[in-house]
């Protein structure tokens, strides 16, 4: 019984040492997964705030190569190539930096032999990094590199070439180079300005006008040119005024990223004249937009024949158009005795002493756009254009005086 207890004793002390020593192991196996996580990671860290951000680079296939130096293929090097260094000498070359850098680094791996390659890393003579290079697969070594904007000198030494040429273990301890990378604290450039500028209508009849809406961002400052000058705001709308020929404007934007220019034009065609007499509306057909304003001009042309007043009644669409204004200050017929507008109707009569002939302006009626759809004016019973002779009416069907027809979209 006594050997019995002893042998189960001797059975428990062996799992306990057996647990302590599996417990050791799996504490030394957490700390290597930590070290290299933390390794790792380190790294990555360093890539993203101690590197900052892209310089310029130089791959090694770039560089001017020693005796014993040559091009390789290397799947996984950077562009597919490399370059192995077999003998001692230096890889040298030029790299321009646009801004200051602050690190750099290397892309490099060993052909061991009997040791590691040293790679000693020179900038404009002074040296980075003096090191071995001691695995054999591609590695980046890093390097604090505090340079100005400029043209600078890279040079890349193996000094310690050896080889092994008798025995079964021959070998050649080379030096193999990808890529150098350098980085800096480089601030963003401001972003350029962009700008819109368009015109509405695009075309339009002798004597009328088109208004101009224009954006832009990223600017501080814009300023007119072509057929409009001046300062302007970064954003706005204007009218071009009365129009007599085929207009461009251009408008600049400018700001800490530069400038930027957009250019609109506006067609103008000559105004359609119905025959005389008649009363007509000038242009009598155009596409405008929901929520303008927009201005046509009521004529009359006699012809030859002497007038010396007008009346002008016509009807629109008031779920379409609402009624703004009328202006008769540049027409010549300068007294005026009616001037209504409001519910559909329309309704203006002037006349002059003395008399007029040909093509005049009646009026200039402005209308706001309520609603997609097509607006159709027509002059209706009462119009009429009075002989300074005869003190007669002189147009004959209202079906012969123009009409208007609007694309509202």
């Amino acid at each position: 019984m006594q050997e019995q207890e002893k042998a189960k004793t001797a059975q428990t002390n062996n799992k306990s040492s057996l647990l302590r020593h599996t417990s050791r192991f799996s504490r030394a196996q957490l700390a290597i997964i930590i070290l290299v996580f933390a390794a790792v990671g380190g790294y990555i860290l360093w890539q993203s705030f101690a590197a900052g951000t892209p310089v310029s680079s130089l791959e090694a296939e770039q560089m001017i190569l020693p005796a014993g130096g040559s091009v390789i293929t290397d799947a996984n090097a950077s562009g597919g190539k490399a370059v192995d260094l077999s003998t001692n000498g230096s890889a040298t070359g030029s790299v321009n930096f646009a801004s200051a850098i602050t690190s750099l680094t290397i892309t490099a791996r060993g052909g061991q032999c009997q040791g590691a390659p040293q790679m000693v890393i020179s900038l404009d003579g002074a040296s980075l990094i003096n090191t071995s290079v001691s695995t054999t697969s591609w590695t980046a070594y890093n390097a604090t590199a505090n340079y100005a904007a400029g043209t600078h000198s890279l040079s890349v030494s193996f000094p310690n070439d050896f080889t092994k040429s008798k025995g079964k273990r021959s070998c050649s301890r080379d030096l193999y180079l990808d890529v150098t990378n350098f980085y800096g604290n480089v601030t963003p450039p401001p972003a350029a300005p962009t700008v819109s500028l368009s015109a509405s209508p695009t075309s339009v009849s002798a004597g009328q006008a088109a208004t101009l809406t224009w954006n832009s961002s990223n600017a501080t400052a814009c300023a007119a040119s072509g057929a409009w000058s001046g300062s302007q705001p970064t954003s706005g709308s204007t009218s071009t005024g009365a129009l007599n020929q085929t207009s461009s404007y251009t408008l600049t934007c400018t700001g800490s990223g530069g400038s930027t220019s957009a250019t609109t034009s506006v067609a103008v065609t000559a105004p359609v004249i119905p025959p005389a007499p008649t009363i007509y509306f000038n242009p009598p057909s155009q596409n405008f937009s929901v929520g303008s304003t927009f201005t046509i001009d009521i004529r009359e042309n006699s012809g030859s024949a002497t007038v010396n007043a007008v009346q002008a009644n016509f009807s629109y669409p008031s779920d379409k158009l609402t009624f703004v204004s009328a202006d008769a200050s540049a027409s010549p017929f300068t007294t005026e005795a009616q001037n209504t507008g409001s519910n559909g109707q329309v309704s203006l009569a002037r006349g002059i002493i003395g008399s007029l002939s040909g093509d005049q302006l009646i009026s200039k009626i402005t209308f706001k756009v309520n609603v997609a759809g097509v607006a159709n004016l027509s002059f209706v019973n009462g119009t009429a254009l009075i002989s300074s002779t005869s003190n007669q009416n002189i147009i004959g069907s209202l079906a012969a005086d123009g009409i208007g027809v609007y694309t509202l979209q």
